[in-house]
């Protein structure tokens, strides 16, 4: 294959995941952002990284949010909300956070592929980005990567959801860039 051929079959994918996200859980989430004083996050390797970005982008916002993990973080509690994502379900680490924050009592909003994994046990509120399974049976899977779908459909989600958020808000893009760090 053509780079051009990937490219048109991750933007295909893309599209039926964007297509198929409920758009009202979306419209739940970025309510239940401005409904918690603080914001706590957390995913592992990739998602992770979009995790930070996402975080980057609350915090843009006027928002008090934390990656979790990060010695800086401060202690959770019942009156926070804990942002999670892992593509299976199944990580381990965001297990044992969901656990953790499920017995703390704090609010837990999952992403995830699936609506059945053990993470989806613990979440009060989980959204799912579903994959379309025929990309996988037209390309080898050692070529497309499950989790490469995920995290580019949980970037594009974070990123609208931070565009509602900029709505119910009223802010501007100059609010957002009197918050933007300057020193880097």
């Amino acid at each position: 294959m053509e780079s051009q051929d990937y490219q048109k079959m991750f933007l295909s994918a893309l599209k039926y995941s964007i297509e198929n996200i409920n758009k009202e859980s979306l419209q739940n989430f970025a309510k239940n952002l401005l409904r918690y004083e603080r914001i706590f996050l957390m995913g592992k390797g990739r998602s992770g990284l979009v995790i930070d970005m996402f975080a980057m982008r609350l915090i843009h916002l006027g928002l008090n949010a934390f990656c979790i993990g990060k010695p800086t973080t401060p202690k959770v509690t019942s009156k926070d909300l804990i942002v999670l994502a892992s593509g299976t379900g199944e990580t381990e680490s965001i297990l044992l956070a969901a656990k953790q924050a499920k017995n703390i009592g704090a609010h837990i909003s999952a992403f995830s592929i699936y609506k059945k994994s053990s993470l989806s046990s613990f979440a009060d509120e989980l959204i799912t980005l579903p994959q379309d399974e025929k990309i996988f049976k037209e390309l080898p899977t050692s070529k497309v990567l499950v989790g490469t779908l995920f995290e580019q459909a949980l970037l594009i989600t974070f990123d609208s959801v931070a565009g509602i958020l900029i709505d119910l808000m009223g802010q501007s893009y100059d609010d957002l860039s009197q918050r933007h760090s300057n020193i880097e």
